[in-house]
């Protein structure tokens, strides 16, 4: 069964926040989380949605061990064809979204078709301390 979870990227100090609990809104929306974090002292702060960067527990680790998070930058060497039906395995770096129920990484492209196993997959990264790294590679 896999855990859900998350982490929070607080925007204000630029640093990865616990997150104990979300908070929503009457509709069903997210609107912030509560964080218990050792620089306050072991008591519960409010953060609104905009201050944060949350990402959710995808369920998987990559081929270190490493928890894959919403948001992470990953690398992996793909599995493509050309257009004459050739074999390659380019490297590709891209970044895990949450897109039609599912997490994954934005390597589709309508000349390119990757197939990659989770098992392949490094994370070496994220969208809010590495950003440069998504021009890598691609």
């Amino acid at each position: 069964m896999r855990t859900i979870k998350f982490r929070a990227w607080d925007k204000e100090t630029s640093r990865f926040i616990s997150t104990e609990e979300l908070v929503f809104d009457k509709k069903g929306n997210i609107k912030g989380i509560v964080t218990n974090h050792e620089e306050e002292n072991g008591t519960g702060f409010y953060r609104e949605i905009s201050r944060i960067g949350l990402g959710e527990f995808t369920g998987l680790k990559d081929k270190n061990g490493k928890e894959i998070y919403e948001g992470d930058i990953v690398r992996f060497r793909g599995h493509s064809w050309d257009i004459d039906g050739n074999h390659y395995h380019p490297i590709k770096t891209e970044k895990i979204v949450f897109e039609g129920g599912a997490f994954d990484c934005n390597y589709r492209y309508e000349e390119d078709c990757y197939d990659v196993g989770w098992e392949e997959v490094e994370v070496i990264g994220n969208i809010y301390e590495n950003k440069e790294l998504l021009m890598e590679g691609n």
